[in-house]
């Protein structure tokens, strides 16, 4: 409901904000809403933004997220992990 609701507030086609907003890749995604005459730069725009967020929030919420619950991270820098294997 999220994507046709923000297609009808923006004024893009909800069909349109439906396929910019599923999971898949840049050119499948692209390739579909082409097929489907839909908007595709308003497609591949949503699906870079996606990428570049996942690629510059991902690592660091991991981490964050690993050290509010304990899950296995690296605590160290990698050159120190180097340095025991050479032992």
């Amino acid at each position: 409901m999220r994507p046709i609701g923000l297609g009808v507030l923006s004024g893009i086609e909800p069909a349109t904000m439906v396929l910019a907003t599923s999971m898949g890749g840049i050119a499948e995604m692209s390739l579909t809403a082409r097929v489907l005459q839909l908007g595709v730069p308003v497609v591949t725009t949503f699906h870079v933004a996606r990428m570049v967020t996942l690629v510059l929030v991902g690592g660091s919420m991991y981490r964050w997220l690993a050290q509010r619950f304990g899950w296995p991270h690296a605590r160290e820098p990698i050159s120190a992990h180097r340095a025991d294997d050479d032992d």
